[in-house]
């Protein structure tokens, strides 16, 4: 259905696989980041992930005990929300 718009896309089972290598490398990313010097400019952004449709909800199992209901600027979404702080490093 998407083949001729992402031609290099991952099957879901090949994505799922590909996360766990990736888990380490990522954890790095952030604790480098966490350990680096405050600055005065700091920009915190927000964004949410969806997860579900809200009509499908209740047979979302998934993320059943993690993901909640939340609202952003254009409405209600069943997911996270997604908090970036960014400096100048």
């Amino acid at each position: 259905m998407f083949g001729s718009y992402f031609p290099k896309s991952y099957s879901y089972c090949r994505f799922v696989h590909l996360m766990g290598e990736v888990n380490f490398p990522l954890f790095v990313l952030l604790t480098a980041y966490r350990l680096s010097c405050m600055s005065e400019g700091n920009y915190v952004d927000a964004t949410k992930l969806v997860v579900s449709h809200n009509k499908r909800i209740p047979s979302h199992k998934t993320f059943a005990k993690a993901a909640k209901r939340g609202k952003s600027a254009t409405g209600w979404f069943f997911g996270f929300k997604l908090h970036a702080v960014i400096n100048h490093c």
